[in-house]
């Protein structure tokens, strides 16, 4: 897939697969912004082990694993989020046994093969794309008002005890003073702009070839206080120094930043009762709802909880061929993944969740780094009508992570935030965790 697929306003490109691959199926994980995506490439083939495909992203293989140190709640951004879908010139899909035939058994699930854009020679051109839009809720799902709530609980009531009488929770009066009641759908959804910019600079000569872009896109999320935000810059440069040897190399690197809605936050909007008031009569917020099953109050959740994540992230691939006899060439690929990112969190004492604990604040941070290298041999001959051709290599990829985090409640005051650890009086024992693998393959045909 090429063309105007890719120019979709989506945050990362596996959002923009969905429909455009027959056996390919894309499932949104999760309505957050920048929030991750599923893909399936003719159904699941697994129970145990992972589904999602195998990404070649020129040349250097990764995987869309979530990328959390585990100190937020609610949905981990999109690891792929990393890599601005209006530098991508194609995206191949490679399905059953073409996948694994190239790949091994990581092609297992299939392969998404990504090209990003190169520079054309004998021309220079400089762009601007831009993109703004507004999203917003298409449909609030029907819930009962405060007067039609009232009057359920006071039925309820009546059935479990009816010597209390039918005006158990509410009188007649009250109800009829609730009116609508507390619409927390309205109170918590918004209309949320979404913008991309994009600057381009491509060109070059007959020996050398560049695309150079910066990118900036910014998505606000329908729930207050959510939003998704991505600066990231791509160098390509192909060069022929002379007619045996060809270099390329490709660059890119990127920060996002996301606020991210606090997990179960739709359905405690959804259950939270329209007699409840967002604001107590002091001008403070409502805790909870008053009944038997508690409910936090999901406004307060949602302004008041840090929820913060910031990914910095440099992937690059360089490799050279050189043509040793006609028909015989050597190429020799490098490249490297380096993934950072931070997550800070804070839940106040002036809220529900936090109250026992008197504050609660966390940090953590997940590091990540892979590199790999990549050696071909390739001999091709055409003797008459017949034609022969040879290929070996060997091939030997890294990686590691390392997580860390750490947190503390019991604050004296909540000014501070997660970032004065060291004054909680209760300091949450720290963890951590060390990941390595590394894989060596050569193959012939």
């Amino acid at each position: 897939m090429s063309g105007p697929l890719l120019k979709q306003p989506v945050s990362s490109f596996d959002q923009a697969l969905k429909g455009a691959a027959p056996g390919v199926q894309v499932t949104q994980t999760s309505g957050q912004p920048g929030g991750g995506v599923s893909i399936r490439i003719r159904g699941g083939a697994s129970i145990q082990g992972g589904n999602e495909p195998l990404y070649v992203i020129d040349g250097f293989p990764v995987y869309n694993n979530a990328v959390t140190a585990g100190t937020i709640t609610g949905t981990p951004t999109n690891p792929l989020n990393g890599i601005n879908p209006s530098d991508i010139e194609s995206i191949d899909i490679l399905k059953d046994a073409s996948a694994t035939a190239i790949y091994g058994s990581r092609g297992a699930n299939g392969v998404v093969i990504i090209t990003t854009k190169k520079g054309k020679a004998d021309r220079s051109v400089l762009s601007y794309e831009g993109t703004y839009g507004v999203q917003s809720l298409r449909k609030k799902v029907d819930v009962l008002n405060g007067r039609e709530f009232a009057s359920l609980r006071n039925d309820a009531l009546y059935d479990v005890n009816p010597a209390k009488g039918r005006f158990q929770y509410l009188s007649q009066a009250q109800i009829d003073s609730v009116g609508e009641g507390t619409d927390w759908q309205d109170a918590a959804f918004r209309n949320a702009p979404q913008q991309n910019h994009q600057l381009t600079l491509s060109g070059g000569s007959a020996k050398t070839r560049y695309f150079l872009s910066g990118n900036y896109f910014k998505q606000d999320g329908i729930i207050e206080h959510t939003d998704f935000t991505r600066l990231g810059i791509r160098a390509n440069v192909d060069t022929q120094p002379f007619d045996r040897l060809k270099t390329s190399a490709s660059i890119t690197a990127s920060r996002s930043d996301a606020n991210v809605a606090p997990s179960g936050i739709i359905q405690s909007l959804l259950l939270m009762p329209p007699t409840a008031t967002i604001y107590d009569p002091n001008g403070g917020y409502t805790l909870r709802n008053p009944f038997e099953n508690i409910f936090a109050n999901p406004y307060a959740t949602i302004t008041e909880t840090l929820n913060k994540s910031t990914t910095n992230r440099f992937f690059g691939t360089a490799f050279a061929e050189y043509k040793i006899l006609e028909g015989l060439q050597v190429k020799v690929l490098f490249g490297a993944d380096v993934n950072n990112t931070h997550e800070k969190s804070y839940v106040p004492s002036t809220i529900y969740e936090g109250q026992q604990t008197k504050g609660s604040a966390g940090r953590g941070e997940y590091t990540s780094y892979s590199w790999l290298n990549e050696n071909t041999v390739s001999y091709a001959k055409q003797l008459g009508v017949h034609s022969f051709d040879a290929l070996g290599g060997f091939t030997q990829q890294e990686f590691s992570s390392d997580v860390v985090r750490t947190g503390a409640q019991q604050f004296v005051s909540d000014a501070l935030t997660y970032n004065n650890l060291q004054s909680g009086a209760v300091l949450v024992r720290p963890w951590s965790d060390a990941t390595r693998w590394v894989l060596h393959s050569g193959w012939a045909a």
